[in-house]
């Protein structure tokens, strides 16, 4: 089954909005750096083997798109905006 990457971020520093941009996981790894895997078996079974990425929040569920899983991740002030 193939996911979508979906990662969240502030827009600019400082910014009260965000932006996120989707990847493969192939575009994943060459633009972050995957520092371990989700073993948490509490979670979704599709969050569960998903990478972590180093300083970002999640996996997350992000819902379904065309049929495909959203595995999300947030920066940490990504999610404080969102979480107000």
């Amino acid at each position: 089954m193939e996911f979508i990457y979906q990662v969240v971020s502030p827009k600019e520093e400082g910014s009260f909005f965000v932006a996120s941009k989707e990847f493969t996981f192939d575009e994943l790894k060459a633009n972050f750096t995957i520092d371990g895997v989700n073993e948490n078996l509490r979670n979704r079974p599709e969050l569960i083997g998903q990478p972590k990425i180093a300083h970002f929040l999640g996996p997350m569920y992000g819902g379904e798109k065309n049929g495909q899983t959203v595995i999300r991740y947030e920066s940490q002030t990504a999610y404080n905006l969102l979480s107000q």
